[in-house]
């Protein structure tokens, strides 16, 4: 009687510690929205700690798709979390900025609405071609959603 052995095929992982050296750059880098507060003691104590939890989830996923080789896995995880949290986010602000979370005809005529950087993809692309910015909003920072000069910045060539 035989016996087979299947072998399962997966993608080699890196090692926690050659991981955690690819990820120290780019961690610390991407600490920048939280640290400065808690080095200082200024900025809100909530605030800080959801930040550094973000942060420290984003890195701790990242870590593990290095080092387990299961790429898919957390990837979906950190998908499924942000595919949540952005509601949980983009509502209330839409709520406190405007009153309420749809747009009214008079705030979009009038120009009042903050450009979203979710829309970069369908403005950058006429804004390049033909020069013409399709985007009735305000263009310039307003505190929260400032995308659309740096997109005019990055996207500018002189002719």
């Amino acid at each position: 009687m035989t016996t087979s052995t299947q072998v399962k095929e997966r993608s080699p992982g890196l090692a926690v510690w050659k991981a955690v050296l690819l990820v120290l750059p780019i961690a610390l880098l991407s600490s920048y929205n939280w640290l400065p507060g808690l080095l200082t003691g200024q900025g809100e104590p909530l605030q800080i700690l959801a930040l550094a939890l973000t942060w420290l989830a984003f890195n701790v996923l990242f870590v593990l798709m290095l080092s387990t080789g299961k790429t898919h896995r957390y990837r979906s995880i950190l998908f499924i979390l942000v595919a949540v949290a952005l509601p949980l986010d983009f509502i209330p602000w839409m709520v406190k900025t405007y009153g309420s979370m749809m747009l009214t005809d008079e705030i979009i005529y009038s120009g009042g609405a903050s450009f979203c950087p979710l829309t970069m993809p369908m403005v950058i692309i006429p804004a390049l071609l033909k020069r013409v910015v399709i985007f009735p909003g305000e263009l310039l920072p307003t505190g929260a959603h400032g995308a659309f000069s740096v997109m005019l910045i990055v996207g500018w060539r002189p002719r």
